[in-house]
């Protein structure tokens, strides 16, 4: 991921390489959405968790975050991860327009295409 994205800047820099890549792109781009980006980042410089699902994870969070905030007047994102006694916390707040879908007790996405979008994992 690094090596593919060149946003020009770095907005954090942890030692995580994974890391310092997604959030560099993602803050990059919340800031050309006219974003105002808080980041709270204490993680270690390596720890277990695959590349993969690290970008999927936090690139698919940042960006429905942005997605809302785009449809808001109060332009706020804020970004916390703490990797604390084994277990990486993701915290993502951003403002939202309130529109809010629910069916039979269960909320549904905004989103054009249901088939394709959800609200997360069911359990």
């Amino acid at each position: 991921m690094s090596d593919a994205v060149d946003v020009g800047k770095e907005y954090v820099k942890t030692g995580n390489r994974n890391i310092d890549s997604i959030i560099n792109y993602k803050v990059h781009e919340a800031r050309v959405h006219n974003i105002i980006v808080k980041t709270h980042i204490n993680i270690p410089k390596e720890f277990n968790i695959s590349s993969f699902d690290l970008i999927v994870i936090l690139g698919n969070l940042i960006d429905n975050a942005i997605e809302a905030l785009d449809k808001t007047i109060n332009k706020k994102l804020e970004i916390e991860l703490i990797f604390k006694k084994g277990v990486f916390y993701i915290n993502i707040k951003n403002d939202f327009n309130g529109e809010i879908i629910k069916k039979n007790d269960l909320f549904e996405t905004t989103k054009r295409n249901k088939k394709i979008h959800g609200l997360g994992l069911k359990v």
